[in-house]
C-alpha cells in the first residue's frame, strides 16, 4: 500500500510516506509555521526521491484537527487539490482519535487534549464509552484524571496528571489504514478542518 501523510495541524509541517507496508521517510519541519512554504516542497522532495507519482498512491490521509486554524486551512486545502487532480481518496483522522491510538488508555475516565493557548487545552472527556463534547480546559483548574496532550511544552508548571503525547504524520498512517480497509473513504467535500470552539469553556 502506497500512502502519504500530512499534518499541518501544529506548529510544524510533518510528511511521510509509506511503501509495501513500511513507513520508509519521513520529513518534519525544524521552522514554526511555513506550512506554506513548505508542504509542497517537501512533498515534491520525498516523492521523486522515492520516485513515484501521486496517482500511484493508494490514498493520502491528512490531520483534520482540533489544531491550528491556518495550518489546518494550508493542509487540508492542499490535501484535497492533489486528491481531486489525481482521482485519489483522501483519508481525514482527527486529532483526538491519534492521540487515542497512541496511549491505548486503560482508565476508567480521562482527558484527550491539544494544546491551545496560554493555560488553556481543548480536550473531549471519555467515561467508560462515553465520549464527551470537546471544550476548552483551564489546566491552572485541579484535575485529578489523566490528561494526555499534545502541544504543550512546559508540563510541570501544572498541578495536574498531564501526559505528554508527541505527534507527527508518521502517527497517521495506521489509523488511515484501519480506515481504508473498513471503506471509511469520505467525498471531498465533506472533509473540513476541526477548529477550536473557544466558546465552549468548561
Amino acid at each position: 500500500m502506497k500512502i502519504i501523510s500530512i499534518d499541518t495541524s501544529g506548529k510544524f509541517c510533518s510528511i511521510s510516506i509509506s511503501l509495501s507496508g513500511n513507513i520508509e521517510e519521513s520529513i518534519n519541519s525544524n521552522i514554526p509555521l511555513s506550512h506554506s512554504s513548505e508542504l509542497a516542497v517537501n512533498i515534491k522532495k520525498i516523492i521523486n526521491k522515492h520516485n513515484i507519482l501521486i496517482k500511484d498512491l493508494d490514498f493520502i490521509t491528512i490531520n483534520i484537527g482540533p489544531g491550528s486554524f491556518t495550518g489546518l486551512r494550508i493542509g487540508i486545502s492542499f490535501a484535497k487539490g492533489l486528491c481531486l487532480s489525481n482521482n485519489i481518496p483522501l483519508i481525514p483522522i482527527s486529532s483526538f482519535d491519534i492521540i487515542n491510538d497512541k496511549t491505548n488508555c486503560l482508565e476508567d475516565s480521562f482527558y484527550h487534549c491539544i494544546y491551545s493557548h496560554k493555560d488553556y487545552a481543548y480536550g473531549k472527556k471519555y467515561d467508560g464509552n462515553k465520549e464527551n463534547k470537546p471544550a476548552l480546559i483551564n489546566l491552572k483548574d485541579k484535575i485529578s484524571i489523566p490528561m494526555y496532550i499534545h502541544g504543550l511544552d512546559s508540563i510541570d508548571k501544572y498541578d495536574n496528571n498531564i501526559i505528554n503525547v508527541a505527534l507527527d504524520s508518521s502517527d497517521l498512517i495506521k489509523v488511515s489504514k484501519r480506515y481504508f480497509k473498513t471503506k471509511k473513504v469520505n467525498d471531498l467535500n465533506s472533509i473540513n478542518p476541526i477548529y477550536i470552539d473557544y466558546k465552549n469553556v468548561i
